[in-house]
């Protein structure tokens, strides 16, 4: 390995008992739980014995990507495969909202899955029909983001201006708020510049506020921050820290914190000139970092990971070890409950840049798969830990009285109780922070579940 990457991994894959212990214990006691099980007849009677399987559906736990390629391949054998992997690995999208590529023009609304082409941006309703037929948890990003204005907005009247992003959010809402999951509202306020932009007053907690008004309470709103910002560490006076708190003091309702993390380098000696095997190749500083952030009292997603498979870098091993690596601490930590791949296929990466070309973004090489859809060697690890290591599938022997527990991954479940009247297959829901108590009727008809 070059002298130079060794260094700016060292910190990242020092053989650490008490970092190792961390993760683990963090996963084992973060992720999973146990929940009692109880089993009755219809009539009201407890059963006796039976013979229970639990299967592991979906992850409460999102791991996505961004879906920005769903049918934009030349062919449609790549786009088949791209869906085929896309859903077989993950399970939850990031599907794109930006108002340039969703309203191209004043009142024109790409919002029909048959609407003219925008490269990496499918219209939603292609993309959230695909999350619907995938059980896909759908996260739409981003409501406003000043980078990514209409060059048609009129800005010249603020007044005028907030009309129309409120219209912007209501349109938006009114057709998918009962569909998206997850909204990033404002992305990357830290980088905002009021002298090249013009945006309403305020414009941070302005759009929270529509978001909040036209969106579901349900559907949870974010704000996403860019990755220098989102881990640094300037104790009470971190920047990032201080947007949560104008948020909380203007009465927001804030319900997760994106941290981006592209690593956006492709010089070893350079990341080490910026000390990053100090931060960003270090599990303590991480750490210690990610405890920073949940001190704003909500959860946290690591929301767009780049990570350079190129081979001054250490190419795919290198690559795929610091991908599990970092995955494996995240997923550990208890405020976090979302990782979110940037860009599935290498090649894919930039809106300016020709597939498969080394242009833009695409110089890193970062995807999961090669531009044929051979899946890399991430690809294959980050399998094996979401589908493998970090699957539940066990069996109970269920007698009345006794200690009937699951304990499992947080997720939902397809629950197999085979007993003295037959075999029946029920979906029931493991989550983190509800009660967890399961009665389950079971009858000659379908069985029902009853989450207490």
């Amino acid at each position: 390995m070059d002298e130079a990457l060794e260094k700016l991994t060292g910190n990242l894959f020092r053989d650490d008992p008490e970092i190792e212990m961390l993760i683990r214990n963090g996963i084992e006691s973060n992720r999973k739980g146990f929940a009692d099980i109880r089993l009755f007849r219809a009539d009201g009677t407890m059963l006796h014995k039976a013979r229970l399987r639990f299967r592991l559906r979906k992850h409460q736990f999102v791991f996505g990507s961004n879906l920005y390629m769903l049918d934009e391949f030349p062919s449609d054998e790549q786009n088949a495969a791209y869906r085929r992997y896309f859903a077989e690995l993950f399970n939850g999208a990031v599907i794109p909202i930006y108002w340039t590529g969703l309203e191209p023009s004043d009142g024109h609304l790409r919002f029909d899955r048959n609407s003219e082409k925008v490269f990496r941006r499918p219209p939603p309703d292609l993309a959230i029909e695909y999350c619907r037929e995938h059980a896909l948890t759908v996260k739409a990003h981003p409501l406003l983001w000043h980078e990514y204005l209409p060059a048609w907005l009129d800005t010249r009247d603020i007044g005028r201006l907030s009309d129309r992003l409120e219209r912007h959010v209501r349109e938006i809402a009114e057709r998918y708020g009962k569909e998206i999951n997850i909204l990033d509202v404002v992305n990357e306020i830290l980088t905002f510049d009021p002298v090249r932009f013009i945006l309403p007053d305020n414009p941070l907690e302005f759009t929270f506020a529509l978001a909040e008004k036209y969106f579901p309470a349900g559907t949870r709103l974010m704000y996403n921050e860019i990755t220098a910002e989102s881990w640094k560490n300037n104790g009470s006076y971190t920047p990032i820290d201080l947007v949560c708190g104008r948020l909380k003091a203007a009465g927001r309702r804030l319900g997760g914190l994106g941290l981006q993390h592209h690593l956006f380098f492709l010089d070893p000696g350079i990341m080490l000139e910026r000390k990053m095997d100090e931060t960003f190749f270090n599990p303590r500083y991480l750490y210690s970092t990610m405890d920073a952030r949940a001190a704003n009292g909500v959860p946290l997603h690591i929301s767009e990971v780049t990570i350079s498979g190129r081979e001054e870098l250490g190419g795919e091993e290198m690559h795929a070890r610091i991908a599990e690596r970092l995955y494996r601490l995240w997923f550990s930590h208890p405020a976090c409950d979302g990782i979110f791949w940037w860009n599935l296929v290498e090649g894919t990466n930039d809106c300016a840049a020709a597939l498969d070309s080394e242009k833009g973004e695409n110089i890193h090489r970062s995807g999961l798969m090669k531009y044929d859809f051979t899946p890399k060697r991430a690809y294959r690890a980050l399998f094996r830990l979401l589908h493998e290591d970090w699957n539940t599938d066990c069996r109970m022997d269920y007698t009345d009285g006794a200690a009937n527990k699951l304990h499992g991954f947080f997720g939902t479940y397809d629950c197999t109780v085979e007993w003295d009247g037959g075999t029946h297959t029920f979906a029931l829901e493991h989550f983190k922070g509800c009660r967890k108590e399961h009665t389950l009727v079971l009858s000659p008809e379908p069985a029902r579940c009853h989450n207490y």
